[in-house]
């Protein structure tokens, strides 16, 4: 400060909020709010005076998960297939499908004996379940099963 210049007093009125955000800001850099106050007008003025603007600039827009789309490859045929037939309507569907569904002599033949033996198979095995396997040992007539149930 220069040698007989005048000081004076300026009031401000700042809300809680702010004024707490003040100390906290103060008490990081080890100073006082007021030092931090004083140091905070001088640096605006200094802007004004430059002709700069006291907001600071609009930061460039965010654009979320830029980094990882511009790591996605094309799509692939197959890909490009699903994602048009992603939601469309069911009657634009079944003519094809059920045409991809027909299935010539020799592989209706084919699928018959494959069902046919899983239901073989399926039956024979004939296992019994626990609830069916608790039931025989202990039968609800006893007070064993009855006390199970």
């Amino acid at each position: 400060m220069e040698a007989g210049m005048a000081i004076s007093t300026v009031g401000i009125k700042l809300d809680e909020a702010i004024r707490e955000r003040l100390k906290a800001a103060a008490a990081a850099q080890g100073e006082t709010p007021h030092r931090a106050m004083k140091r905070m007008i001088v640096a605006g003025l200094e802007r004004l005076e430059r002709g700069e603007a006291l907001q600071a600039q609009a930061a460039p827009p965010v654009v979320p998960f830029l980094d990882f789309a511009q790591d996605v490859q094309p799509q692939t045929v197959a890909r490009a297939a699903v994602t048009a037939a992603y939601r469309r309507p069911e009657a634009d569907c079944l003519p094809a499908l059920l045409a991809a569904a027909e299935l010539d002599a020799a592989q209706a033949v084919q699928a018959e004996k494959t069902a046919t033996n899983l239901v073989v198979k399926l039956r024979s095995k004939r296992s019994r379940g626990l609830v069916e396997t608790l039931l025989r040992e202990y039968a609800l007539s006893s007070q064993e099963g009855v006390a199970l149930m």
